[in-house]
């Protein structure tokens, strides 16, 4: 039981640390993509923007079973 408890934590610890990585990496690139004039959040719509491509419409969430 003690075993099962020390491997549990030994996991949630490195799931957060990986998490809270994951979240300084993107405030990171985020503020440097804002400060050299790209969208926030660093994204850009390449669908639409590519000759001939439509721009599908968005997915109707509500009626998902």
């Amino acid at each position: 039981m003690t075993a099962f408890m020390v491997i549990a934590v030994v996991m949630l610890m490195v799931s957060m640390t990986r998490r809270i990585r994951r979240v300084r990496y993107q405030a990171q690139f985020s503020a440097s993509g804002q400060d050299s004039g790209e969208a926030p959040g660093g994204t850009v719509d390449t669908v639409a923007e590519q000759p001939g491509a439509e721009a599908a419409p968005p997915a109707d969430r509500s009626s998902a079973t």
